[in-house]
Protein backbone atom coordinates (compact mmCIF):
# COMPACT_ATOMS: atom_id res chain seq x y z
CA UNK A 1 0.00 0.00 0.00
CA UNK A 2 2.78 2.43 0.94
CA UNK A 3 4.78 1.56 -2.20
CA UNK A 4 1.73 2.18 -4.34
CA UNK A 5 1.27 5.61 -2.74
CA UNK A 6 4.88 6.54 -3.49
CA UNK A 7 4.58 5.30 -7.06
CA UNK A 8 1.32 7.16 -7.56
CA UNK A 9 3.01 10.42 -6.60
CA UNK A 10 5.92 9.69 -8.89
CA UNK A 11 3.67 9.16 -11.88
CA UNK A 12 1.29 12.09 -11.49
CA UNK A 13 3.19 14.19 -14.00
CA UNK A 14 3.28 11.44 -16.55
CA UNK A 15 -0.50 11.09 -16.57
CA UNK A 16 -1.10 14.77 -16.90
CA UNK A 17 1.43 14.92 -19.72
CA UNK A 18 -0.51 12.38 -21.70
CA UNK A 19 -3.66 14.39 -21.22
CA UNK A 20 -1.78 17.42 -22.47
CA UNK A 21 -0.91 15.64 -25.67
CA UNK A 22 -4.51 14.69 -26.30
CA UNK A 23 -5.91 18.17 -25.67
CA UNK A 24 -3.61 19.79 -28.20
CA UNK A 25 -4.52 17.46 -31.06
CA UNK A 26 -7.46 17.39 -33.46
CA UNK A 27 -10.25 14.95 -32.61
CA UNK A 28 -9.09 12.17 -34.94
CA UNK A 29 -5.59 12.34 -33.55
CA UNK A 30 -6.93 12.27 -29.99
CA UNK A 31 -8.47 8.88 -30.64
CA UNK A 32 -5.15 7.60 -31.99
CA UNK A 33 -3.20 9.04 -29.07
CA UNK A 34 -5.67 7.49 -26.67
CA UNK A 35 -5.24 4.09 -28.24
CA UNK A 36 -1.46 4.39 -28.51
CA UNK A 37 -0.53 5.61 -25.04
CA UNK A 38 -1.29 4.21 -21.63
CA UNK A 39 -0.54 7.66 -20.21
CA UNK A 40 -3.53 9.32 -21.88
CA UNK A 41 -6.18 10.08 -19.28
CA UNK A 42 -8.59 11.55 -21.82
CA UNK A 43 -9.91 14.02 -19.25
CA UNK A 44 -10.68 16.60 -21.93
CA UNK A 45 -13.23 14.20 -23.45
CA UNK A 46 -14.75 13.30 -20.08
CA UNK A 47 -15.17 16.68 -18.39
CA UNK A 48 -17.81 19.01 -19.77
CA UNK A 49 -16.33 22.44 -20.36
CA UNK A 50 -17.59 25.71 -21.72
CA UNK A 51 -16.09 26.99 -24.94
CA UNK A 52 -14.07 29.54 -22.96
CA UNK A 53 -12.79 26.87 -20.55
CA UNK A 54 -11.82 24.58 -23.41
CA UNK A 55 -9.79 27.38 -24.98
CA UNK A 56 -8.04 28.12 -21.68
CA UNK A 57 -7.38 24.43 -21.02
CA UNK A 58 -5.86 24.01 -24.48
CA UNK A 59 -3.46 26.89 -23.80
CA UNK A 60 -2.45 25.42 -20.43
CA UNK A 61 -2.01 21.96 -21.89
CA UNK A 62 0.08 23.12 -24.86
CA UNK A 63 2.52 24.76 -22.46
CA UNK A 64 2.56 21.70 -20.20
CA UNK A 65 2.94 19.37 -23.15
CA UNK A 66 6.16 21.10 -24.19
CA UNK A 67 7.46 20.86 -20.63
CA UNK A 68 6.55 17.19 -20.24
CA UNK A 69 7.97 16.26 -23.64
CA UNK A 70 11.32 17.75 -22.61
CA UNK A 71 11.26 15.69 -19.42
CA UNK A 72 10.28 12.54 -21.33
CA UNK A 73 13.14 13.04 -23.81
CA UNK A 74 15.66 13.76 -21.06
CA UNK A 75 14.81 10.55 -19.19
CA UNK A 76 14.21 8.33 -22.23
CA UNK A 77 10.50 7.77 -21.53
CA UNK A 78 8.62 6.61 -24.61
CA UNK A 79 4.88 7.24 -24.46
CA UNK A 80 4.12 4.40 -26.86
CA UNK A 81 6.12 1.82 -24.88
CA UNK A 82 5.22 -0.17 -21.77
CA UNK A 83 5.98 2.03 -18.75
CA UNK A 84 9.41 1.39 -17.25
CA UNK A 85 9.41 1.84 -13.51
CA UNK A 86 13.10 2.75 -13.35
CA UNK A 87 12.75 5.62 -15.84
CA UNK A 88 9.59 6.94 -14.24
CA UNK A 89 11.19 6.93 -10.82
CA UNK A 90 14.25 8.80 -12.10
CA UNK A 91 12.00 11.44 -13.66
CA UNK A 92 9.58 11.63 -10.72
CA UNK A 93 10.84 14.94 -9.28
CA UNK A 94 10.54 16.98 -12.49
CA UNK A 95 7.31 15.21 -13.42
CA UNK A 96 5.72 15.96 -10.06
CA UNK A 97 6.74 19.61 -10.30
CA UNK A 98 5.32 19.94 -13.81
CA UNK A 99 2.10 18.18 -12.79
CA UNK A 100 1.69 20.41 -9.75
CA UNK A 101 2.11 23.55 -11.87
CA UNK A 102 -0.34 22.25 -14.44
CA UNK A 103 -2.97 21.31 -11.87
CA UNK A 104 -2.64 24.74 -10.24
CA UNK A 105 -3.25 26.37 -13.62
CA UNK A 106 -6.25 24.13 -14.31
CA UNK A 107 -7.66 24.90 -10.86
CA UNK A 108 -7.98 28.54 -11.95
CA UNK A 109 -10.11 27.49 -14.93
CA UNK A 110 -12.17 24.57 -13.60
CA UNK A 111 -15.06 24.71 -11.19
CA UNK A 112 -14.59 22.76 -7.94
CA UNK A 113 -16.74 19.95 -9.37
CA UNK A 114 -14.70 19.80 -12.58
CA UNK A 115 -11.48 19.75 -10.59
CA UNK A 116 -12.78 16.82 -8.53
CA UNK A 117 -13.64 14.99 -11.75
CA UNK A 118 -10.18 15.73 -13.09
CA UNK A 119 -8.53 14.40 -9.93
CA UNK A 120 -10.61 11.22 -10.07
CA UNK A 121 -9.68 10.62 -13.71
CA UNK A 122 -6.00 11.18 -12.92
CA UNK A 123 -6.11 8.68 -10.03
CA UNK A 124 -7.64 6.03 -12.30
CA UNK A 125 -4.98 6.66 -14.93
CA UNK A 126 -2.25 6.46 -12.30
CA UNK A 127 -3.58 3.12 -11.10
CA UNK A 128 -3.60 1.80 -14.66
CA UNK A 129 0.03 2.80 -15.20
CA UNK A 130 1.20 1.40 -11.87
CA UNK A 131 -0.37 -1.95 -12.77
CA UNK A 132 1.26 -1.93 -16.23
CA UNK A 133 4.75 -0.76 -15.22
CA UNK A 134 7.60 -3.25 -15.21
Amino acid sequence: MKVQKVLRGAFTGVFVAAAAIAVGLPTGAVQQAHAASIYDSGFERKIKMTKKQRSQVRRIMRKSNRRFNKIFRKYGIRKSATPKMSLLMKASGPLQSAARDERNALAKVFTPTQLQQYDKIMRKTEDKIVRAAK
